[in-house]
Formats: structure tokens, C-alpha cells, sequence
């Protein structure tokens, strides 16, 4: 029991000695693509327009830019200054845009070939070595024949 103990522990210390094989994993590596929309309010800047004007003292004050209209006059009867402003148009119109946004959730892995250059070990056996086996093989048979009586006896 012991021998065969033994016997155990030196295969496995032979198989453990070798180099590392790495497994190659079959199969696609899936990608989950998880968007979000965001919608996105717009400030909307009016232009900056700087409009001056003099007119004589008892006439009227017509001004005009891009968005508005302003009239300003003296009233006599009162001594006061009157005048009025009007937009030429609204602006009623909210600028929305969305945003969508993309997270990947995993890799997607791709196998790239690449050329590598093997240098081929060719084993070659020299004629004499040919030789040098079959005399150990006659050797060995020869051995044989003359342990197997002997062991054959011990053994009964």
C-alpha cells in the first residue's frame, strides 16, 4: 500500500510539471447597449440693440429695433411726457432638443489574426543511433529470457 502511495505522488508531481495552456473560450460576448434620453430646455438670448434719437423739442420720438417700437411725445395740455413701446412679435416658441446618451454595458472582444513566425524543430536520428536501438532491444530480450525463469520460480 505504501509503494502504491508512493507510486501516486510521483505521477501526480510528474503531470504537475509543465507549462501553463491557456483555454481558448468559445462563444460571442454579448453587448447590452442601455441609452438615456434627456430632453434639454433652451435659454433664448435677444439680441442686445442700442438705439439713439434726437428730435426737436415738441416733435415726436419714433424709435424702431429688431423686436420693438417705441413712440414718445410732450403733451402740452398737461406738461407731461407720454410714450408707448410694442413688441413687433412674441416670442412664445420653447426650444426643446433631446440628448441621447449611450452606455456600453460590456466589451465586445475581436480576435485579431496575427502572423507569427515558428521556427520547426526537426528531430533527426543519426544511422548509428538506429543501430545502437536495436542492440539494446536484443539486449533487453536477452535479459529477459534469462530473468524469467528465476522470477517465475520465486513467484510460485
Amino acid at each position: 500500500m505504501k509503494k502504491l502511495l508512493i507510486a501516486l505522488l510521483l505521477l501526480i508531481t510528474a503531470a504537475a510539471c509543465k507549462t501553463i495552456q491557456y483555454v481558448p473560450i468559445k462563444g460571442d460576448t454579448v453587448v447590452e447597449y442601455r441609452d438615456t434620453t434627456i430632453w434639454k430646455d433652451s435659454l433664448i438670448y435677444t439680441p442686445v440693440e442700442v438705439v439713439k434719437e434726437v428730435v426737436p423739442q415738441m416733435d415726436t420720438l419714433n424709435m424702431e429695433t429688431s423686436l420693438a417700437s417705441a413712440t414718445a411725445y410732450v403733451d402740452t395740455t398737461t406738461n407731461t411726457l407720454k410714450g408707448s413701446i410694442k413688441n413687433k412679435k412674441g416670442i412664445t416658441e420653447q426650444i426643446k432638443w433631446r440628448e441621447k446618451i449611450v452606455y456600453r454595458d460590456s466589451l465586445v472582444t475581436q480576435e485579431v489574426p496575427v502572423e507569427v513566425q515558428v521556427t520547426k524543430e526537426v528531430k533527426t536520428h543519426f544511422w548509428y543511433e538506429k543501430i545502437l536501438w536495436v542492440l539494446s532491444l536484443l539486449a533487453g530480450v536477452m535479459i529477459g529470457r534469462k530473468i524469467y525463469p528465476i522470477v517465475k520460480k520465486w513467484l510460485l
